[in-house]
């Protein structure tokens, strides 16, 4: 097994850096590499880690209807709407006047 060396100080080379990575992707992480030409901070080279994540399927929504709030400037509409949004927030169904 050969070591990534990612710390270069004078004649001694070690690899001290790391990529802290959650249990559960653990088994994602593909590759872990050096850039030994990129220099990130003093005597550290950069590292690169790829991970491989699977492609969720969009399902299609069910479609809900829009809400049609131009009817609201009809005042018949308007006052219809009030009564039931009153009575569900109510949570009873008292018969009002001017309410069906």
């Amino acid at each position: 097994m050969t070591t990534t060396v990612t710390c270069v100080a004078g004649p001694v080379k070690s690899t001290v850096d790391y990529i802290m990575v959650g249990q559960d992707d653990k088994a994602k992480v593909r590759n872990v590499r050096v850039i030994s030409s990129e220099e990130c901070v003093p005597n550290h080279k950069l590292l690169v880690m790829d991970m491989w994540f699977e492609a969720t399927k969009c399902w299609h929504r069910k479609f809900e209807p829009r809400l049609g709030v131009w009817k609201l400037k009809e005042e018949k509409i308007c006052e219809e709407y009030r009564c039931m949004v009153r009575d569900q927030v109510s949570g009873s169904k008292v018969e009002r006047p001017g309410c069906k």
